[in-house]
């Protein structure tokens, strides 16, 4: 790597100028040490510096103020050393001594003001920056700088003289300007902040823009008439501004008056130069206020097909619809938005997992399916994809393509014991459904050691297990156990009730039962078939009978139903 030879130049110019004043009848010591071999010392460190050996550049300059203790320039080199090293004080102490050595120069000084300013000493940063200033009156970097420190000091009116200065030396600038208009607001001067963008309207006429943040100002202030002037003076320099017409939207907004309001808004949509997350925004507030306005809400989803047919390659346009969608309860629209704008962005990793969640909570297993193969192609190492298709396929009973897909997808996770307790569980249900029953149990042993509490696995293993009529006596703990959880679930108040029949406790297992029709089984014809089974074991047949008829007419019961009352008798497997 070369060095910087101008660099290395102004090193050694600094450190002859400190020989020369020490040679110049000052009351110190001559060194004994070699001039040309201090020299050499000097190079070897500003090469290291300059190649971010910073520790060992940094030894060196401590050498060379050892030989050295006057040399001004090793106090600078290190001072910018330590402030690398984001070591303040002794960033602060050589900066201080370099420019006590060399009181004159320039960069020892201004250095020093930065380490003041960074270790928040405002007071002393000012001093620096006067006294560079008296010396160099148009630097306009010294200038900013103090103006800076000012501001932080919360010196706004003597910030502003400062800006002048600036603006004489630079001309209009829209960023002193602005800095300008919002210290005269702070101050109170609200003419002298119109002013100020007048001033910068006069400098480009034709920039509507700056006639959009007049427009703004007068807002704030509460001029509405001037601000709804201004906005018309825009619509004279660019008719097609389409942002113009989203401020008037929101100024007959705030005016209340909202057929106007609209007419603006309708205006803004309508306009290709108003970008698509801009659009977006708006319908984010509307997204509550029309949930229960029918007038509100045909407007929002008028606004939607605006906004995807004048940006139809834009995916936020159909992102936001299938939230609405979503918010309506029209789940299956939602998903085709949710597609549409997937078409478009594939590589969205948060839009393809939203796709997921809803597919899976319609119910559209065959698709959960497709959409997550595609994916896993996409995202072959995240877990959550590999998990929706497992799921997709226990649902369309594809039990070993199931077991594939979630045994390669519980590998890829890594410190996260609840996702990695929730592929256990879905693999305990994928081997229970390919009847590869000891491996469903060590599956949802392995569930239960990460997530002991997991009412989900408790319910769907006791379940199991009762169904197979083995290891009852842990079902019964399981099943009970899930209920202690979720004590009013009907569905984990079933598996228990079930589990009870199946130990031969028939009265314990009919209040169990009961409790489930009490909180929502009566809808299931699944609980009152089992209601039914275990008022048979009481000797309670005609009532027994008559739960199977319910659970026959809603369906979701065993396929021994018709034989049960057919026969009139209980008929197991």
């Amino acid at each position: 790597m070369k060095i910087k030879l101008t660099y290395l130049l102004i090193v050694l110019m600094s450190f002859a100028s400190c020989k020369a004043r020490k040679n110049n009848g000052q009351n110190n010591s001559q060194s004994s040490y070699p001039e040309t071999e201090l020299q050499a010392l000097v190079i070897e460190a500003s090469t290291e510096k300059v190649l971010q050996n910073y520790d060992k550049a940094q030894e060196l300059y401590l050498n060379i103020l050892k030989i050295e203790p006057k040399a001004a320039v090793a106090h600078f080199e290190l001072s910018e050393i330590y402030q690398i090293k984001q070591d303040a004080n002794s960033s602060l102490t050589h900066a201080k001594d370099a420019v006590d050595l060399e009181p004159e120069n320039e960069w020892y000084r201004s250095n020093l003001a930065g380490v003041y300013f960074k270790t928040n000493q405002f007071d002393a940063a000012g001093i620096e920056y006067k006294k560079l200033l008296d010396g160099d009156p148009n630097n306009t970097n010294y200038i900013f700088s103090l103006a800076e420190v000012y501001l932080y000091q919360g010196k706004l009116k003597e910030t502003l003289p400062l800006y002048n200065r600036l603006e004489e030396r630079m001309g209009i600038s829209e960023e002193l300007i602005m800095h300008k208009n919002k210290i005269h607001i702070q101050l109170g001067q609200p003419d002298s902040a119109v002013a100020e963008m007048y001033k910068l309207i006069n400098s480009n006429p034709t920039e509507p823009r700056f006639y959009g943040i007049l427009a703004d100002l007068y807002t704030e202030l509460g001029e509405s008439q001037k601000a709804l002037d201004t906005y018309q003076q825009i619509l004279k320099i660019d008719p097609e501004n389409g942002y113009v017409h989203l401020s008037l939207y929101e100024y007959y907004k705030y005016h209340g008056q909202k057929d106007k309001s609209k007419e603006e808004l309708i205006l803004a949509f309508k306009s290709q130069r108003v970008d698509a997350y801009t659009k977006s925004d708006v319908l984010s507030e509307y997204f509550i206020n029309s949930e229960r306005n029918e007038e509100l809400k045909k407007f929002a989803y008028d606004l939607l097909e605006m906004l995807i047919s004048v940006h139809p390659d834009e995916a936020i346009g159909y992102v936001i619809y299938s939230d609405y969608y979503n918010r309506d309860g029209e789940a299956l629209k939602a998903i085709d938005m949710m597609e549409k704008a997937l078409e478009i962005e594939p590589g969205d990793y948060s839009l393809q997992y939203q796709l997921m969640v809803a597919l899976t909570s319609s119910s559209s297993f065959k698709e959960l399916v497709v959409a997550s193969e595609n994916a896993i192609e996409l995202f072959p190492n995240q877990p959550a994809f590999y998990y929706f298709n497992g799921i997709g396929n226990i649902q369309t009973k594809n039990y070993e393509k199931a077991i594939e897909i979630l045994d390669l997808g519980k590998d890829l996770v890594f410190e996260n014991n609840q996702l990695k307790g929730d592929f256990y569980q879905y693999l305990g249900d994928a081997c229970n459904g390919a009847k590869q029953y000891d491996q469903s149990d060590y599956y949802y042993d392995q569930a239960l050691s990460l997530n002991p509490n997991n009412a989900y696995v408790l319910n769907n293993y006791a379940y199991y297990l009762s169904i197979r009529k083995t290891k009852l006596d842990k079902a019964a703990e399981m099943g009970k156990k899930a209920n202690s959880i979720y004590p009013n679930n009907a569905t984990y108040m079933d598996t228990y009730g079930w589990v009870l029949y199946q130990q031969a406790k028939y009265i314990d297992a009919e209040v169990w039962l009961q409790k489930a029709l009490d909180n929502g089984g009566d809808s299931s014809g699944e609980v009152l078939e089992h209601y039914g089974d275990v008022l048979f074991k009481l000797n309670k047949k005609e009532e027994a009978i008559e739960y199977w008829q319910e659970a026959k007419e809603i369906g979701g019961c065993s396929a021994l139903i018709d034989q049960k009352i057919e026969t009139k008798e209980l008929i197991e497997e």
